[in-house]
């Protein structure tokens, strides 16, 4: 008679041992989805922000190219400026006459 009453009474702790078990399984992994979800989201942002920097990188590269190329260009500008305006005081200052009537020479500069 013991037996038969252990039996059941062990069959209804172990069942509700076990319902206890699968409940709490299901709510740890109910929270690594959670958990595993978040980082793709995550994941996901990084990424779009990742590519966007890229982007930003790629333009101030461009820019830093373009404004080099200007800069390049005024310089190039700025100084065939400066050889002419020195070529052209160099010859009106050869050819205009001295105050005595002669031409100045380099050498009495």
């Amino acid at each position: 008679m013991q037996d038969v009453v252990n039996s059941p009474l062990f069959v209804i702790i172990s069942g509700f041992a076990d319902i206890i078990i699968v409940v709490i399984f299901i709510a740890v992994l109910i929270y690594v989805l959670r958990i595993v979800h978040n980082l793709q989201v995550i994941s996901k942002i990084a990424k779009d922000e990742t590519e966007k920097i890229v982007k930003d990188v790629e333009k101030a590269r461009d820019d830093i190219k373009d404004g080099v190329d200007m800069t390049k260009k005024q310089i190039g500008v700025l100084v065939s400026g400066l050889a002419a305006q020195k070529m052209i005081k160099f010859f009106m200052s050869a050819s205009r006459p001295t105050k005595s009537g002669t031409k100045k020479t380099n050498r009495q500069k």
